[in-house]
C-alpha cells in the first residue's frame, strides 16, 4: 500500500523532507543537552511542587522558625518527628532505648522518671531492673526523643546523687516486658506511657511546639492548675516533701480570652532544689487538676 514515509517534524531537513539515518543521528545527538535539561527541570518541579504533603515553600517542609523565619527552631524539628513517626517503629535504626543509672534514692519508681524526660519527647516504657539496683530502662517515643534527654540531662543531680542517661548499645526497642516487681516504696517496676494523651507531651504537633528543650535551671514554668492563693498552693509541696519555691509569679491572661486554668513561674534556691521540685511535683494532683512543670529560662 503506497504512502508517505512518516516523519518526526524534530527530525526534518531544512525543507521539511525526511531525512537519512545519519542526518537524524547527528540532530539527535545535537538535541539531547536540551531534552535532558529540561526532564531535570520538571523534576525538581515535582520534587518541589509535587507529593510532597501539600508544601510549595522555597525551603523543606517545617524550616520555618518561631518567628516565620527559615533555621527551624529544635522543638518544630521534635513535633515533626515525634508526630509523624509512630511510637513504635519508622525507619531509623538510631535507638530509642535509654539506660538509667543512679537511681538509689527509695522515693525513684517509673513515674518520677517520667516527670523527669517527659518534658523531652514522648515517653513509652520504664522498667526497673531487678538484677541491677539503681538502674532502669526507658523506652522513648522515637530516636530524636531519646537525643534530647542524653543533650539535656545526661547527668543530673535528683535526691542527693548523680543520675545518669546513656543510650543502650543493645536495644533499639523494649519489645520483652521484664517480670513486675515492687520497689522499696511499694511501687510498681513497670510502666507503660504510651497510651496516656494525658502526659505524654508531644502527641499532637500544636502541644509539641509549646514545649521548651532546655538544660536544667532553678526557675520552673508551671500550667494546668487553676489559680489559689500562694500559701495553699505551697501545703502541696509541703505535702509531697518537695522543696518549696522561695517565689510564686502568676501569669495574668491574656485579655479578651476564656480562662480555663492558670500557669506562671517558680522560683527556687538552686538548681538541684527545682529539678527535685520538678522531679515529685510534675504532674501531682492540685484541686481537681494534675499540675505541669518544666524548666523555665526566665531569670531568676
Amino acid at each position: 500500500m503506497g504512502g508517505r514515509t512518516p516523519t518526526n517534524p524534530m527530525l526534518s531537513g531544512a525543507g521539511g523532507g525526511p531525512m537519512n539515518n545519519a542526518a537524524a543521528s547527528n540532530q539527535l545527538m545535537n538535541l539531547m543537552p536540551s531534552l535532558l535539561a529540561a526532564s531535570a527541570a520538571n523534576m525538581g518541579a515535582a520534587g518541589r511542587y509535587g507529593h510532597d504533603g501539600g508544601h510549595h515553600g522555597g525551603g523543606p517542609p517545617h524550616s520555618m522558625g518561631r518567628n516565620g523565619g527559615g533555621g527551624g527552631h529544635p522543638h518544630e524539628m521534635i513535633a515533626h518527628h515525634s508526630v509523624e513517626r509512630d511510637m513504635y517503629g519508622g525507619g531509623d535504626d538510631r535507638t530509642c532505648v535509654l539506660m538509667v543509672y543512679g537511681l538509689e534514692s527509695d522515693k525513684w519508681n517509673p513515674l518520677l522518671v517520667f516527670n523527669l524526660i517527659c518534658q523531652y519527647g514522648n515517653v513509652n516504657k520504664i522498667f526497673f531492673m531487678k538484677n541491677k539496683e539503681s538502674t532502669a530502662m526507658v523506652e522513648m517515643g522515637d530516636p530524636d526523643a531519646a537525643d534530647n534527654v542524653v543533650k539535656f540531662v545526661n547527668e543530673i543531680d535528683v535526691f542527693g546523687t548523680t543520675v545518669r542517661f546513656n543510650h543502650s548499645k543493645k536495644h533499639r526497642r523494649l519489645t520483652v516486658t521484664p517480670l513486675e516487681f515492687d520497689l522499696p516504696n511499694g511501687s510498681s517496676s513497670i510502666k507503660d506511657f504510651s497510651r496516656d494523651k494525658r502526659m505524654n507531651r508531644f502527641i499532637r504537633e500544636d502541644l509539641a511546639r509549646k514545649n521548651r528543650l532546655l538544660k536544667p535551671t532553678r526557675v520552673l514554668h508551671f500550667y494546668n492548675v487553676l489559680r489559689i492563693p500562694d500559701e495553699e498552693f505551697l501545703e502541696y509541696f509541703h505535702e509531697a516533701g518537695a522543696p518549696e519555691p522561695s517565689n510564686i509569679k502568676w501569669a495574668d491572661p491574656k485579655e479578651g480570652t476564656r480562662v480555663t486554668g492558670s500557669s506562671g513561674l517558680l522560683y527556687f534556691e538552686s538548681g538541684d532544689d527545682a529539678t527535685d521540685a520538678l522531679v515529685m511535683m510534675n504532674h501531682y494532683k492540685i484541686g481537681d487538676r494534675n499540675i505541669k512543670l518544666g524548666y523555665s529560662p526566665a531569670k531568676y
